[in-house]
């Protein structure tokens, strides 16, 4: 529909531009040449400029829609906040991921969990526990986001998604973000940790990803267990 509105509108100009053109061989039939080309150099003119004015405002026009995507696609896709990307952006990042066969013999998914938040919010404050979780994100973030995607998939469970299934660049990133969470441990007042759990692609069986994200989930529950002594779930 849109192009062929495009498509009249333009031929109403070029008829316009005709119609001085004519006007232009007329005034040549009558003789009068003093007025010779002015008709044509008119309609060609007004023509060009008509054109010009209507790629500006198309111009305008692609910039706007782009804007708006950007604009809608943030407002689906981000955490408001974390800042971070959400739920929605890991199920349909993953997917990309997991179905693109370059990508996913090296796909590996980090899930965590922030241990005790409900007894933050309860005793220190929600204000606290927001504080805590953008802080948490902040870390997890800063430590696997140069090697993959990080998303928050829930009020204190968040995930990565790593395009790195080495175990020794895993274990690095790991031993890193400990570092980084003991160090602001000691800002706080009261004991604060992340259970972890991870997931690499089964290449030799009919991986999907519901499985893979069901293994980090369990792989995450033993940490917690070690952490906490308590496997009651």
């Amino acid at each position: 529909r849109f192009k062929n509105q495009e498509a009249v509108r333009v031929t109403k100009y070029l008829g316009m531009m005709l119609v001085f053109l004519l006007m232009e061989i007329f005034n040549f039939l009558l003789g009068n040449f003093e007025y010779t080309s002015i008709f044509a150099l008119t309609g060609v003119g007004l023509f060009m400029l008509i054109m010009l004015v209507n790629y500006i405002r198309y111009l305008f026009k692609r910039m706007k829609l782009s804007y708006e995507k950007e604009f809608y696609e943030r407002l689906a896709y981000h955490d408001w906040m974390t800042g971070g990307k959400n739920r929605l952006k890991f199920e349909n990042d993953i997917e990309i991921f997991f179905n693109d066969p370059e990508l996913r013999n090296k796909l590996r998914l980090v899930y965590f969990d922030f241990d005790d938040l409900k007894k933050v919010n309860d005793v220190y404050g929600h204000l606290e526990g927001d504080r805590v979780i953008k802080k948490g994100y902040e870390l997890i973030n800063s430590v696997f986001g140069d090697i993959g995607s990080c998303y928050r998939i829930g009020g204190d469970e968040f995930s990565c998604l790593i395009l790195d299934n080495d175990e020794t660049v895993y274990a690095e990133k790991i031993n890193k973000l400990k570092e980084d969470l003991n160090a602001f441990r000691t800002e706080l007042s009261y004991d604060f940790r992340i259970s972890m759990g991870t997931s690499v692609v089964h290449l030799e069986s009919d991986d999907t990803t519901d499985l893979m994200i069901k293994r980090a989930d369990e792989d995450m529950y033993l940490d917690k267990c070690k952490t906490k002594g308590n496997c009651n779930r």
